[in-house]
C-alpha cells in the first residue's frame, strides 16, 4: 500500500497526521521586539547555568512569537481595551494550540489585563513573581 488512492479527479495523497510539536514553553513577544530579544536571552543563560545542558536536546522547547502587530498596550489601557485584548488572546490562542503549558509576555504593561481579560490563558504573572521572591529575599523588611 503506498498511502494514496485514486479518485475521479486523480490520485490523492492520503493526510499525514497531525504533529502538535511539544512546547514547554511560549513567549508572547514583540510587544518591544528587544524586549522579547533580551528575556529569551536571558532565560537560556538561566536554563544553561541551572541545568547545564550538554546538548540541544537538553533545554526545554521554546515557542518564542515575535507578535509586533499587537497594539500599542499604554495607549489602549487608558482608552479602549478591545483592540489590544483580542490581538493578545488570538496569540495566545496560537502558543496554547502549538501545545505551551505556560506562556510568558516580556511586555509588564500587558499584565495589567491578566486579572480579568486574560485570566483563561496560562500566563506567567511576573508581578506574582517578583513578590514572591522580594517575600522568600527580605523576609523581614518592612515597605513604607
Amino acid at each position: 500500500m503506498n498511502g494514496k488512492t485514486n479518485s475521479p479527479t486523480g490520485p490523492t495523497v492520503a493526510a499525514a497526521p497531525a504533529i502538535k510539536p511539544p512546547a514547554d514553553l511560549g513567549i508572547l513577544g514583540g510587544m518591544g521586539p528587544q524586549a522579547t530579544h533580551y528575556l529569551t536571552n536571558e532565560l537560556l543563560t538561566a536554563i544553561e547555568a541551572r541545568h547545564r545542558p550538554q546538548r540541544d536536546q537538553d533545554y526545554p522547547s521554546i515557542m518564542v512569537r515575535y507578535a509586533c502587530h499587537i497594539p500599542d498596550r499604554t495607549a489602549a489601557l487608558l482608552t479602549d481595551r478591545g483592540p489590544l485584548v483580542k490581538a493578545i488572546v488570538r496569540e495566545a490562542q496560537v502558543l496554547v494550540e502549538l501545545g505551551c503549558q505556560q506562556i510568558l509576555m516580556p511586555c509588564i504593561t500587558a499584565h495589567a489585563l491578566l486579572d480579568s481579560e486574560l485570566a483563561g490563558f496560562p500566563f506567567i504573572d511576573i508581578r506574582k513573581v517578583v513578590a514572591n521572591h522580594v517575600a522568600n529575599s527580605w523576609a523581614h523588611a518592612t515597605v513604607g
